[in-house]
């Protein structure tokens, strides 16, 4: 059994049988059922949507071009390839009610669950480098949440850069989101 994640308060595993999400407080175990799914290769990420106990909890699992979607508590998965072009899903983020995605050759996207799993991507252009760099050679990113605001962190060889993402209360304009 693998470590993958923890998300809001629960420990995700897999195994060759499946995924497990076991709550790390009370040792509650929650099984979806198997993803049965040929597109299924290997998991690049998985996260929560929200808490288990809420009516609108999902588990999200990246597996390359695809994303999978199982809502807790239902008895099959969904399958979404994004009609994105080379977008392979690298990091999925819940935040504040919205699912965010990192994907290659740094690729922003908010993913939306209902009524239907549509991914929308943006472009990010950072304030102190307009330049135009396709590939994000020798980088890479991440989102990670500090108290009300989402940040994006991107770690360039020999040089870091955060940026806020979703826009808290205080003003910041570090970076920018341009559909």
């Amino acid at each position: 059994m693998f470590f993958l994640r923890c998300s809001y308060g629960h420990l995700i595993f897999c195994d060759e049988d499946g995924f497990y999400i076991v709550n790390a407080f009370s040792g509650a175990k929650v099984v979806p059922p198997r993803l049965k799914s040929g597109n299924f290769t290997r998991v690049s990420y998985v996260t929560l949507t929200a808490p288990v106990a809420s009516a609108d909890s999902h588990l999200l699992v990246g597996s390359g071009i695809y994303l999978f979607q199982w809502c807790i508590g239902s008895d099959s998965w969904s399958e979404h390839c994004p009609k994105v072009l080379l977008l392979k899903i690298e990091q999925i983020f819940a935040f504040k009610g919205k699912t965010y995605a990192l994907g290659s050759f740094g690729s922003f996207c908010i993913v939306h669950l209902s009524p239907s799993l549509i991914i929308q991507k943006f472009k990010l252009v950072f304030e102190e480098d307009r330049t135009e760099d396709l590939y994000w050679t020798n980088q890479k990113t991440w989102l990670v949440a500090c108290g009300d605001a989402l940040l994006l962190i991107k770690l360039e060889a020999g040089r870091k850069i955060c940026s806020e993402v979703e826009p808290s209360s205080r003003p910041s304009n570090s970076s920018h989101l341009m559909p």
